[in-house]
């Protein structure tokens, strides 16, 4: 049997599973874990500590990198990042095959998913008695990371005791804005209200429109008007120049299935670049800022691993010249290295050696 413990922070997760080993007479792994990590990967026990401290979740790393986590060990990346959590999950495997256990945080959970003998908790408290449990380690054990959380604790426990969401909430300082992500907060994620509109009131909106952006104007939220009518009458019409016309005639520039889509990426800090060959062509989903080698591993680890060059053709170059070869001929595909910033709508084809 292995125990799982996820936990909100300041719930006491830790102690309980601290406790629950205790009690049944099994292995316990918190920090242990880190430094048998660290042993097999052979990689500095402070990079361990570091990254877990990070508020950039391990199943956002699984969750953003599948080909890497669908292996059974750690193979070498030119990510350093991506080298610590792929141990950190092959750790939590081993550790499960040794024999019965708890296991603390770091998605354990999600690590073993395919094991038919897992138990997985998650402890959650009431947030006044998260916010003491906290405050106590801030003014008792004199950590200033704790003295930051409990201050974060005290302005989000403000703003939700006047009904406002986390989001409404701004902090300064990167410290604060970090301390804020790490608490995974409900509220915090970004919303997008979407209006469902009739066809006279696609273009501009209407006054229900307006009573919506008057009632979360401070959450930061986004607000998109579509008529889902109209947009189920441009899904049958079979080419895209009926479709231009139809939009234009309810005074429309593109439909509201691609301002969601376009919205929804503008949201969640996301682009896409695209690969154009004989066969296909595809869309990647990345996020904004990635360079081209993390780009590359998108496709495949191999990719990114073995990463030497990219060959880039911008979306408007491509479609205003008509294909690749016609950019070749003009001179518009630029050769990028690994410092290469890829941009939303970029044609890539890498050049890659493993």
């Amino acid at each position: 049997m292995v125990i799982t413990v996820g936990r909100q922070y300041g719930s006491g997760g830790r102690e309980i599973g601290t406790m629950l080993a205790k009690q049944l007479g099994i292995a316990y792994y918190d920090d242990m874990l880190l430094k048998e990590a660290a042993e097999e990967s052979g990689l500095c026990e402070e990079l361990f500590r570091s990254f877990d401290e990070r508020p950039k979740s391990f199943l956002y790393s699984i969750a953003m990198d599948p080909y890497s986590f669908s292996m059974n060990h750690v193979t070498p990346k030119g990510s350093i990042e991506q080298q610590v959590y792929l141990a950190t999950y092959d750790t939590i495997k081993k550790l499960a095959d040794k024999g019965p256990c708890v296991l603390i945080g770091r998605c354990a959970d999600y690590a073993l998913k395919d094991r038919d003998d897992v138990i997985n908790l998650f402890i959650t408290a009431p947030l006044e008695n998260r916010i003491k449990r906290v405050e106590k380690i801030a003014k008792v054990g004199g950590d200033k990371n704790a003295k930051l959380e409990y201050e974060v604790l005290l302005t989000f426990k403000a703003a939700l005791e006047e009904g406002k969401s986390a989001r409404s909430v701004e902090f300064d300082s990167l410290d604060e804005q970090k301390a804020a992500k790490n608490l995974f907060l409900l509220t915090s994620k970004p919303v997008l209200y979407v209006c469902n509109v009739d066809e006279a009131s696609a273009a501009t909106g209407n006054a229900y429109v307006e009573a919506v952006r008057e009632a979360v104007k401070e959450e930061g939220a986004e607000v998109l008007v579509l008529a889902a009518q109209t947009e189920a009458d441009i899904a049958e019409l079979e080419t895209y120049e009926e479709r231009q016309m139809f939009l234009q005639d309810v005074g429309l520039e593109e439909s509201g299935c691609n301002r969601l889509i376009k919205a929804a990426y503008h949201m969640l800090n996301l682009q896409t670049f695209i690969t154009a060959g004989e066969m296909e062509v595809k869309a990647w989903t990345f996020h904004k800022g990635w360079k081209a080698p993390q780009c590359a591993g998108v496709i495949h680890t191999d990719f990114e691993k073995g990463f030497i060059r990219a060959e880039v053709i911008k979306y408007d170059d491509y479609v205003a010249l008509g294909g690749e070869s016609q950019c070749r001929e003009a001179g518009k595909i630029g050769i990028e290295g690994k410092e290469y910033v890829v941009q939303d709508g970029d044609i890539m084809h890498f050049r890659f050696n493993v």
